[in-house]
C-alpha cells in the first residue's frame, strides 16, 4: 500500500506538470536552477535509495494497526501536498525558485501552513517509516532537514517578490506544522 501511495504521488506529480506547465511567455527569471536542480536530484536519489532498501519489519512482532496508520498517514500526506500543488496551479516552480510573475497562493491548505508540500511529504515519509520500518527515517531527517533550507531560501524570495503581503501572510501561519512551526 505504501508503494502503491508513493506511485500515486509520483503519476499525480508528472500529471500536474502537464496540466499546470508555465506559459511560455512567462519564464522564470534565469538564477543556479542547475544547482538547485542538481541538489533536488541526488536528494531524490537518496530518497529512492533509501525507499528501495527500507525492509517490512514482517513477522508475528508487525502489528497491523500500526501498519494500517502508517497507510493512513502516507496516504493523508501524499493527499495533503497533490491538493497543496493543485492550488499553486502554474505558481509551482522548482524548489526555491520564484516565478517571473508570481501570485501569493492562500487557499487551501496554504490558509493553514506556508508550506504544505513539505508537509505533506515529510507526514507520507513517517507514515512509510510506520510501515517499513526505520529506512525511512533517514528519509524523514534528510527530507526535513533540506525542507528547512528551501523553506528560508523560498521565504526570503516570497518576502521580496511580495513585501506587503508576504508578512502579512507569515505571521498568522505556520511554516510547516499547524498551530506549531
Amino acid at each position: 500500500m505504501i508503494a502503491v501511495c508513493w506511485i500515486a504521488w509520483v503519476l499525480i506529480w508528472i500529471g500536474t506538470a502537464v496540466i499546470y506547465r508555465p506559459d511560455s511567455r512567462d519564464p522564470s527569471p534565469p538564477s543556479d536552477t542547475r544547482s538547485r536542480r542538481y541538489w533536488l536530484r541526488l536528494l531524490l536519489a537518496a530518497f529512492f535509495v533509501v525507499a528501495l532498501r527500507a525492509h517490512h519489519p514482517g513477522g508475528a512482532s508487525f502489528d497491523a494497526a500500526l501498519g494500517w496508520l502508517g497507510v493512513a498517514v502516507c496516504a493523508t500526506g501524499i493527499g495533503i501536498t497533490t491538493w497543496a500543488r493543485v492550488c499553486l496551479g502554474r505558481n509551482w516552480g522548482m524548489p526555491m525558485t520564484v516565478r517571473a510573475r508570481p501570485t501569493l497562493v492562500r487557499s487551501g491548505p496554504y490558509r493553514v501552513v506556508r508550506h504544505p508540500i513539505y508537509s505533506g511529504l515529510l507526514l507520507a515519509a513517517i507514515g512509510s517509516a510506520l510501515v517499513t520500518g526505520p529506512g525511512w527515517l533517514v528519509v524523514v531527517i534528510g527530507a526535513g532537514a533540506y525542507f528547512v533550507v528551501s523553506l528560508r531560501v523560498e521565504e526570503n524570495d516570497m518576502a521580496s517578490a511580495f513585501p506587503d503581503q508576504y508578512p502579512e501572510y507569515a505571521g498568522h501561519t505556520k511554516r510547516l506544522i499547524p498551530f506549531v512551526y
